[in-house]
């Protein structure tokens, strides 16, 4: 309940920012006492705080975005365990949810059936290039192309979801959860090459731009990259410009 008053009460934040954040507090502490064990009888619980508390994370992330850049990469690391452990929980209750139930979470999070085939399109293969001639180690590019070709996964399965009809929230959490520690610590060096994959990864938060608590936290971030690195790297961020109508 502290969650969802929580919740409720970010979504009104520019009245109850200090309530909801106190709630949120009390919210974590009480479920972290709780210890719950997912059952039949506790996976629908676990799932909605757990999903509520992933989606309050992205909100107070659009709150630092006033902050500048680095409060923002701090706050997407500080994220995404809450998104790691929203899959776990939905993961380990899965099997226990009716089909009715699991066709409603696949419909409202628009993800499709695995078994779909996914057509591939092109918009990280500019930026794959670039880092395969970056002077970057091997050992660094293979980092960030793994973290890169995540990203035209999740921007394949955006665009061929047949039942998509507005901003998606499936690939936001689905990269947050799937990149890796060390792509994460390179982002929070400010490394350009990672700060460009980033731009990247905004332009998903900016087709979720509906949703309250995504906001235009992605156009904010796109902005915020190129004030960090500057004229010298307007080639490597021409798609993700483009995508949020940048201009200079």
């Amino acid at each position: 309940m502290d969650q969802v008053l929580a919740y409720s009460a970010a979504h009104e934040s520019r009245l109850y920012a200090t309530e909801a954040t106190r709630l949120q507090t009390r919210a974590l502490t009480l479920y972290n006492s709780a210890n719950p064990q997912v059952s039949a009888g506790t996976c629908l619980p676990m799932f909605i705080f757990t999903s509520l508390l992933a989606h309050h994370t992205l909100f107070d992330v659009l709150g630092d975005s006033k902050k500048g850049l680095g409060a923002v990469i701090d706050g997407l690391a500080r994220s995404i365990p809450v998104h790691r452990g929203l899959m776990a929980v939905a993961a380990a209750c899965w099997s226990i949810f009716s089909p009715e139930l699991q066709r409603q979470f696949l419909q409202t999070c628009l993800r499709e059936p695995t078994d779909i085939n996914i057509a591939s399109d092109d918009e990280c293969d500019g930026l794959k290039t670039r880092l395969e001639k970056s002077d970057l180690s091997a050992s660094s590019i293979a980092i960030h192309l793994e973290a890169v070709e995540l990203l035209q996964r999740l921007f394949d399965n955006e665009r061929n979801a047949v039942s998509l009809q507005q901003g998606n929230l499936a690939p936001l959490q689905d990269w947050l959860v799937g990149v890796s520690a060390e792509f994460v610590s390179c982002i929070q060096q400010r490394r350009p090459e990672s700060l460009v994959i980033l731009a990247f990864y905004a332009v998903m938060l900016h087709r979720a731009s509906d949703y309250w608590f995504v906001g235009n936290l992605g156009k904010r971030l796109i902005y915020l990259i190129n004030d960090q690195l500057g004229p010298a790297w307007e080639d490597w961020l021409a798609w993700p410009n483009g995508m949020v109508g940048y201009h200079k």
